[in-house]
């Protein structure tokens, strides 16, 4: 599977990370979700109040996302952005980070872009006291080596509890939900290298 196929259906993934937002704090709060494909969860965080919302994913599918916020009338609050996971942030991301939220659904296919896309949340979230909340399906222990890997790149992740979230795609395929958060002892090592350099 390309990436640039996987933005042709609304994931399973996708309607429980949507569905678990109206459960979060989220007006007011900026979010940026990260290999959107259709961007429903995006948007589900623009339509309860988000007060900015990117939308990112590669450049090939971009256009897919401007028509999405349009068809639900929220083209005026959601912006709409190019990001490669492997590549550094662009300005304009890095300007407006670090975000209150940041949403990611099924986005765990690839394992070589396990470590860049954790690189990628803890840029967006690092300096604030936001969250990433992951929709994940446990493909062939994918998720799992995911969420294996995000300690050694400073962000800790925990389940949420099912009540409030999930659900079953075709075939019973289930979407599991995850917090992460910046760990501490890496916000704290940046504050003090920030002051060195400061000095």
């Amino acid at each position: 599977m390309l990436p640039g196929h996987t933005a042709d259906r609304v994931w399973a993934a996708s309607v429980a990370l949507a569905a678990r937002l109206q459960h979060e704090p989220v007006r007011g709060a900026s979010a940026v979700e990260l290999g959107a494909g259709t961007g429903l969860p995006g948007l589900a965080a623009a339509s309860l109040g988000a007060e900015r919302v990117t939308l990112t994913d590669l450049e090939s599918n971009l256009d897919l996302l401007s028509r999405n916020a349009a068809a639900n009338g929220l083209e005026d609050l959601v912006t709409v952005a190019p990001l490669d996971w492997t590549l550094p942030l662009p300005a304009a991301l890095r300007a407006a980070a670090p975000f209150d939220l940041v949403l990611a659904a099924d986005v765990v296919h690839w394992e070589a872009l396990f470590r860049p896309l954790l690189r990628t949340m803890v840029s967006l979230l690092r300096g604030g006291g936001g969250r990433a909340l992951l929709a994940l399906t446990r493909r062939q222990q994918r998720a799992a080596r995911f969420l294996a890997a995000a300690p050694d790149e400073q962000l800790d992740c925990a389940p949420i509890e099912p009540s409030t979230g999930g659900g079953a795609g075709p075939g019973g395929e289930t979407a599991e939900l995850f917090e992460c958060r910046v760990a501490r002892g890496s916000e704290s090592a940046r504050s003090s290298e920030q002051q060195r350099t400061e000095l």
